[in-house]
Parts: C-alpha cells; structure tokens; sequence
C-alpha cells in the first residue's frame, strides 16, 4: 500500500472511531512493563540502552473490507535520553505474527504524517477503550520471552 492511501484511509478511520460507528479490534504485545533485567541492553554512543518493543495490531472492516495495519515501535532508553524507530506493516488479514522478520514485505513507509496520524489514532482509541466503549476489543500483553528475538548482536551469529 502507498503511504498516501493509507493516510487518506486513517484519516476516514479517525472520523468514523470519533462519530462512533467504527469497531476495532487491538491487540498490543510490549516488553515496556516488564522488569528491565528481562530485556535486552546495547552500548551505543558511550551509553548502555535499554531496550523495548512494543507490536499495535489494529484491525477493523473499512469500507466493506478487511483492514490489517500493524506498527512496531522500537525503544531505546537510557537514564531520561529516548530513542524510537517506528515501523508500518499493512499485513494480510489473519496474520498475527509479532515478528520483523515475518512481517518485513508488507512494510509501508512510514512518515511524520502517518505516525502523526496513527498516533491520533491510537488516542483517540485508548479514550473509547476507556469510556468502556463496547465496539474496541483490546488485549495487551507481553511477550513470552522464549518469543523474543534477541537485539543482542553477539547472539545473532
């Protein structure tokens, strides 16, 4: 999917969620609440990082048809200094695999303007979720850690 497409079509997904009529399906799978000896750390720029993921499953019917985007977000945290790549997958529907590896050809590229976008998204979701709004569905969990590919480089070889 080209990035323009998608923003004109979070754009709809924003409206609809804000007038109500949008239902949702979100499944989240972070590292963030684990405890930090659970995690992996690298040695960047002279500092030791601390390392999260965190995997946003958002699926809905738009227009008729399944819509499946995926983001990930890759954390970098060292004392009060945050670094975050992000990343955007428009996966087939169905697929519910949290990992890059697997989810790689279906990347879109991102933007300010559709992590903007997907941001605003999110928000306003969270604010439903809260509400107790009864058409998002939302699980969070954290990885079981045997699931967690290592960032460790010299454990890649």
């Amino acid at each position: 999917m080209q990035p323009k497409a998608l923003a004109v079509q979070l754009d709809d997904l924003i409206s609809l969620t804000k007038k109500g009529s949008q239902s949702w399906e979100i499944n989240v799978q972070t590292t963030e609440l684990m405890d930090d000896s659970l995690k992996d750390h690298i040695e960047e720029d002279g500092l030791v990082w601390t390392i999260d993921e965190c995997y946003t499953n958002f699926t809905c019917k738009y227009l008729g048809s399944p819509f499946h985007l995926i983001s990930y977000e890759l954390i970098k945290t060292s004392g009060n200094k945050v670094r975050s790549n992000n990343l955007l997958f428009m996966a087939p529907d169905g697929m519910r695999l949290f990992q890059l590896d697997f989810l790689a050809p279906y990347n879109v590229p991102n933007s300010a303007v559709l992590s903007d976008k997907l941001h605003t998204l999110w928000l306003l979701i969270l604010e439903e979720v809260r509400k107790g709004n009864d058409k998002i569905r939302f699980d969070a969990s954290e990885p079981r850690i045997s699931d967690m590919p290592s960032q460790n480089p010299e454990d890649q070889v």
